[in-house]
């Protein structure tokens, strides 16, 4: 009601999307979730302004047509794998909190670290309701949130959630 993040239920369901554990285990050995858009050697800068202001045209230029999307006969786009979330992801990920974005959707990875590949199937829009990346309890939580995003590709409504352009009346 107030546009506010705050603690309580506001009754929509949150995960934790940080640290992922599968049977007890880690992504991949040395890679807990995040990809290396554009560049494949980006760096800690390089993330948190994604985190804050999402790919840009020189992050884009790396692919075809400027625009991150999945093969349209596989249903499916590989991105590398960076290291992990670190402490100095806390600024950038506290920054976002309660601001709509949008997050890939993976079926598999494999490699260990920095040659960590994600098959990449979907996109969905969420928002970051709390982040802990200090102490024992580390953890990044989201819940499904709307994006209207100009660059978002109408398409497929099977492998994009909650993400779309903006609405446009039509005379």
């Amino acid at each position: 009601e107030t546009g506010e993040v705050s603690p309580g239920s506001d009754g929509i369901r949150e995960m934790v999307m940080f640290p992922e554990k599968e049977q007890g285990s880690t992504i991949t050995p040395g890679n807990f979730g995040t990809v290396d858009i554009g560049n494949t050697g980006n760096g800690a800068p390089d993330l948190w302004r994604q985190i804050r202001e999402g790919p840009s045209a020189e992050d884009l230029s790396h692919y075809d047509n400027n625009e991150i999307k999945l093969d349209p006969e596989t249903g499916t786009l590989l991105l590398n794998g960076d290291t992990g979330i670190t402490a100095s992801m806390k600024t950038p990920l506290n920054e976002i909190i309660g601001h709509p974005r949008t997050i890939f959707l993976y079926e598999s990875a494999s490699g260990q670290g920095n040659n960590t590949w994600f098959t990449i199937v979907g996109f969905v829009g969420i928002r970051v309701v709390d982040v802990q990346l200090t102490g024992n309890n580390k953890y990044v939580l989201i819940q499904p949130s709307m994006v209207s995003d100009p660059s978002a590709i109408v398409g497929d409504t099977e492998t994009s959630y909650f993400v779309g352009p903006p609405v446009h009346l039509v005379r």
